[in-house]
């Protein structure tokens, strides 16, 4: 569902997903925040794909939150 049927904007938005290009390049791309999880699974790299935030397991999504809430 695109965001403006949801109405939220981009920059209101946290992704997180374990592909670099799928995931973190894909939304970096549409101005939305990026929490790239480190996992056995995905792409580690793609060219352009820069996450805001990076965790290797699910408990640290909770630092990664206050990491943007401090921003």
């Amino acid at each position: 569902m695109p965001l403006k049927a949801l109405r939220v904007a981009p920059e209101d938005v946290l992704f997180v997903g374990n592909d670099m290009f799928r995931d973190v390049y894909g939304a970096g791309q549409l101005g939305i925040k990026t929490v790239f999880f480190s996992s056995n699974q995905g792409r580690k790299q793609a060219e352009g794909a820069r996450p805001d935030y990076i965790i290797y397991q699910f408990p640290e999504m909770r630092q990664a939150v206050e990491f943007f809430e401090r921003q």
